[in-house]
């Protein structure tokens, strides 16, 4: 069975919610993190009352896509790779959700795309993300 994960972008801090812990160094401005089925977004707040995140476009978020590179690293939406088939270190592709073919995708800045493939795993290198940009 396919591990379902997120993880989420804090546009106003520009920092990941915190893997397993789900809250940002301040704990008290945001409290904890959840994805509900929906894929809403909810913040616990004190005593178990749980709301909506009152400004979730503040917020991205990012499905783990259940393939892992080839240093073991999870590979999510919204990463930036190279691969065996795509050396170029100045545009590595993008993983996104395809509804063409209901499944991941990798985007290249020239417009092309193709799958995200398992059989090719071992080939992909996880470089950066999309906000962060590419580790150097």
């Amino acid at each position: 069975m396919r591990e379902i994960k997120f993880r989420v972008w804090h546009k106003q801090t520009k920092q990941f919610v915190k893997q397993d812990i789900f809250y940002l160094d301040e704990p008290s401005s945001i409290g904890q993190l959840s994805v509900g089925l929906d894929g809403t977004l909810i913040q616990a707040g004190m005593y178990d009352d749980y709301s909506a995140v009152s400004d979730p476009e503040d917020y991205a978020i990012q499905q783990y896509t259940g393939l892992k590179d080839n240093n073991d690293q999870e590979i999510y939406e919204g990463d930036l790779l190279l691969s065996a088939f795509c050396r170029d270190e100045e545009n590595p592709v993008e993983v996104s959700w395809g509804d063409k073919n209901n499944g991941w995708n990798v985007n290249h800045k020239n417009g092309q795309e193709g799958p995200l493939l398992k059989i090719h795993q071992q080939s992909y290198e996880v470089v950066g993300n999309i906000f962060e940009g590419v580790d150097k």
